[in-house]
């Protein structure tokens, strides 16, 4: 539920236990024009208490709710999280924004909300598995990117900058080398803005790659364990810059953005500094049917 404006709630008390007087003299003296639910004695109608019960206890509702969304209800050990920021009170409710789409720019996004699992929607139901792990089934490899879709409309001759976020998978006990790059779809597939189901745009491939600059920020990066442990750089937030070429004809065009195996010296530069605990390029992980991050660009 929503919480109540604190505003909202003073005046729908003044409301039941007593409404200013309206016009005419103060309660020192003299009669008092009155409208309905005013006493021109200057006096406050007695309200019944049985009525306002429902109201409070709404209230009483609301505001144990507001405080309960300020902590952390993941049932882990504090020690799984101790690698991460502290707990920001508002965490909930900045998730769902960013979930719903009412929060579009995440260039500017705090690492001390990206970086708690809670941030990712997947991450409640894997709960269960992490407090029990099945032993010796650790994942060795596996990652996403949050959120996988962008809409932006734009014009030709125009930049943008969005933001992703890279992530290692649950259970995942490896360093993990990542390298973005991007890549373009005859026909991809993106969903509706409601969540509720998909709708395909087709594009040239060739043709769409001519009118679009793309660089990242940063192009090549490593994403650290999630197990036994949550490790602080778990996440990482990738920028996107993208400048629409003067030519570029109106149209809806779709970029994609996947992940491949970083420079060899970047490899063995990882590899060297992790030591013992596993190293993996992002090459060795299976592929996906689309890409893990899409861009949806409507140049008007």
């Amino acid at each position: 539920m929503k919480p109540i404006n604190a505003l909202v709630v003073f005046a729908a008390l003044l409301l039941l236990f007593g409404c200013a007087s309206r016009g005419g003299q103060g309660p020192s003296g003299g009669q008092q024009t009155g409208g309905q639910g005013t006493n021109i004695t200057g006096q406050a109608n007695q309200t019944n208490e049985s009525e306002t019960e429902p109201l409070l206890q709404y209230i009483e509702e609301q505001m144990r709710a507001r405080e309960e969304m300020k902590v952390r209800k993941t049932d882990l050990p504090a020690i799984f999280f101790q690698n991460l920021p502290p707990w920001p009170e508002d965490l909930y409710k900045i998730r769902s924004l960013v979930y719903y789409g009412k929060i579009m720019n995440l260039v500017d996004l705090e690492e001390k909300y990206y970086k708690q699992p809670e941030f990712i929607p997947t991450f409640d139901s894997v709960v269960p598995l992490i407090k029990d792990p099945p032993r010796g089934r650790q994942g060795v490899v596996g990652y996403g990117a949050y959120p996988a879709d962008t809409r932006v409309t734009t014009s030709a001759g125009s930049e943008f900058t969005v933001a992703t976020f890279f992530y290692t998978g649950w259970l995942v006990q490896t360093y993990q080398g990542i390298k973005v790059v991007t890549t373009y779809q005859a026909t991809a597939e993106m969903p509706y803005s409601d969540l509720n189901g998909t709708y395909a745009v087709t594009q040239d491939p060739n043709k769409t790659a001519e009118y679009f600059e793309v660089s990242f920020d940063p192009g090549q990066f490593l994403i650290e364990p999630t197990f036994p442990i949550m490790d602080s750089n778990w996440i990482q937030k990738v920028k996107v810059s993208v400048k629409v070429k003067e030519n570029t004809p109106q149209g809806r065009y779709v970029i994609g953005v996947v992940p491949v195996s970083p420079d060899e010296d970047k490899s063995l530069e990882w590899m060297l500094s992790v030591k013992h605990n596993g190293y993996v390029p992002a090459g060795g992980m299976s592929k996906v049917s689309r890409p893990l991050y899409q861009m949806d660009v409507t140049v008007a």
